[in-house]
């Protein structure tokens, strides 16, 4: 779920929703602005692109920071990073060099979008909070890993350079939900100022 703030208004873990998730937070978006927002759709498929791309981009740059040290010392690594810097050597240039081409394309969509709405309001994670040392759960019938999935909703706005803040959005099963805002490049301080009447109205 992506909505737009437009301008003219267990053992093999844990087994999660993620329409519970949705209806929560687009339940308290809707007590803070006072009306239901407008669904982005086209940003489901971009954010599922962007994921491919943070991820060649991620691996490839992580590796040729520690390319020496896990040649030469892989034992001062954590066995689980290891493995991740291990599996990110298998990048290819090219595939480099076309992921950042494509980041620059999504990036140009991203600025049009913003032409036309001041904000992104989307959940911060997908999913409640996993179990400690939880490292798989289920969404929606899907294994997934945690660490991938608590990241998947936010890191994309890194690579974008995109500002986003996370802001409380009350309490799903006793837990609590993070609802996110995010804007156009510069705009911190409308994004901020944003935040704070979001917070004042939920609560």
């Amino acid at each position: 779920m992506l909505g737009g703030a437009d301008k003219s208004n267990g053992d093999l873990g844990t087994y999660i929703t993620g329409a519970d998730i949705i209806a929560a937070v687009k339940s308290w978006l809707r007590l803070a602005f006072g009306r239901e927002l407008s669904a982005v759709e086209e940003v489901a498929g971009w954010s599922t692109e962007l994921q491919q791309i943070l991820g060649q981009i991620q691996k490839s740059e992580a590796y040729e920071i520690h390319a020496e040290r896990v040649a030469g010392h892989p034992e001062l690594f954590q066995p689980e990073v290891l493995q991740r810097l291990c599996a990110s050597r298998e990048v290819r240039g090219w595939e480099y060099v076309r992921a950042q081409d494509r980041r620059e394309a999504l990036s140009h969509r991203f600025a049009q979008l913003f032409e036309t709405c001041d904000l992104l309001v989307m959940p911060t994670v997908a999913i409640r909070a996993p179990n400690l040392y939880e490292r798989t759960i289920y969404l929606d019938g899907r294994a997934r890993e945690v660490r991938d999935t608590l990241l998947s909703l936010t890191s994309i706005w890194n690579l974008l350079g995109l500002p986003a803040v996370s802001i409380p959005c009350g309490l799903l099963d006793g837990l609590p939900l993070g609802c996110q805002l995010i804007a156009a490049q510069g705009r911190d301080r409308m994004l901020l100022d944003a935040a704070q009447q979001l917070l004042a109205a939920g609560r």
